[in-house]
């Protein structure tokens, strides 16, 4: 049984706590010393358990403002994981593994920056920005028969909402940060988009 598992009462009521003082805009504080047993930051077992729940979540990896345009992209490690996520030519996001699918070297050293296609340095495959897809293979004979459907960059869920960008670690399926979030965090950016666009057009009277 994992120390999570042994102590459910524990963390339900300190995950409550942290809700309502979020919700309420309030903060409870300890009378006394917190005391938090040892085996809570050394143990193996949970930091495996706790990597497992944080592959499983909806991360933020990136600003919007850091793919200001169609072709910018950012580098990230994440959980052990490196990943190139760039901003498409259709204004939408794409996350890849920033892992080559030949040798598994690193597709892209740069921490940011704009291109078409991302290339591997060690042989020089290239892979699409749009789609992960592999575009290019020097010297492909050397290599055999290459079904390249089968060798594009490995894609992670990704999604842009509330001027960020979210991805999910352990999944491929389309992301829902919205239902990750619950309806009041979308409510209170609709509300504030609504009193932007009021003082906008009151500024340009």
């Amino acid at each position: 049984m994992s120390l999570i598992q042994s102590r459910p009462s524990v963390y339900d009521r300190a995950i409550a706590l942290v809700v309502s003082n979020l919700r309420e805009g309030t903060m409870q504080l300890d009378p006394g010393v917190a005391r938090l047993p040892v085996e809570l930051f050394t143990s193996v077992e949970r930091a495996a358990s706790e990597l497992t729940l944080m592959r499983s979540l909806p991360l933020v990896i990136a600003h919007h403002a850091e793919l200001p345009t169609p072709g910018s992209f950012v580098t990230r490690e994440l959980l052990g994981q490196s990943l190139i996520v760039a901003r498409r030519q259709d204004g939408t996001v794409g996350c890849y593994l920033n892992v080559c699918q030949h040798r598994g070297g690193q597709v892209e050293a740069a921490p940011f920056g704009s291109k078409r296609v991302f290339t591997c340095p060690y042989h020089g495959w290239s892979y699409d920005r749009d789609d992960g897809a592999l575009r290019n293979v020097p010297f492909d004979k050397d290599f055999g028969e290459i079904d390249r459907a089968c060798y594009g960059l490995r894609s992670v869920s990704v999604e842009e909402r509330h001027g960020l960008v979210w991805v999910q670690l352990s999944s491929t399926s389309p992301l829902d940060v919205g239902r990750f979030l619950g309806d009041e965090v979308d409510e209170r950016d609709r509300i504030r988009a609504l009193r932007a666009s009021s003082l906008s057009r009151l500024s340009g009277r």
